[in-house]
């Protein structure tokens, strides 16, 4: 579900992040990405 997006010095950048499990971690990792201003998509599985 994450995009990468090639620049121009072949360096790939992740803007679309999906976590799936929405417990304790998949918080932490969720609000850490978040704040970086990545776009975040929490799944419960």
């Amino acid at each position: 579900m994450s995009h990468i997006f090639i620049q121009q010095r072949g360096e790939a950048v992740m803007k679309k992040i999906a976590v799936l499990g929405a417990g304790v971690m998949g918080h932490g990792i969720t609000q850490i990405y978040a704040q970086e201003g990545y776009d975040v998509c929490l799944v419960e599985v």
